[in-house]
């Protein structure tokens, strides 16, 4: 048996960072976005916005925002996002970055429904050395 995903097209952005590999930002197909790592980089300089795990948390949910708009969608399409923490011990923090964020995107969309999953993972070697990464899927 065969999956039809239907036609797949890449979704791209200058109003957020390059992906780091040979891939894309993210892929629409099916009425579904997956979305790729998303680092806590200034899309302009391509260089983090700064060293703490605060404002590369904001960075990464604002890089990502422009990549859902320039999709079509908004954050309260999201079913499901990955974040994944160089230090575990900053999952508190992050954690009410992502609240604050989720309250103001509810807020926004109130007629629309949302449910959607966090799933959280720490102690990687992010990419260039990041403290942040999300992925939407």
């Amino acid at each position: 048996m065969q999956l039809n995903l239907g036609k797949k097209e890449a979704v791209q952005t200058k109003k957020a960072p390059a992906a780091l590999g040979p891939y894309s930002q993210a892929i629409k197909a099916n009425h579904m976005l997956f979305m790729s790592g998303v680092l806590g980089l200034i899309p302009e300089t391509r260089k983090f916005v700064s060293d703490n795990v605060e404002d590369q948390t904001a960075q990464v949910l604002k890089n990502m925002g422009e990549i859902l708009k320039a999709s079509g969608a908004s954050y309260s399409s999201v079913l499901k996002t990955t974040i994944m923490l160089a230090d575990l011990k900053d999952f508190k923090k992050v954690n009410e970055i992502y609240a604050k964020s989720v309250v103001v995107w509810m807020v926004f969309d109130l007629l629309v429904k949302s449910s959607f999953s966090i799933t959280c993972s720490g102690s990687f070697n992010l990419p260039g050395g990041g403290t942040t990464n999300g992925c939407k899927d």
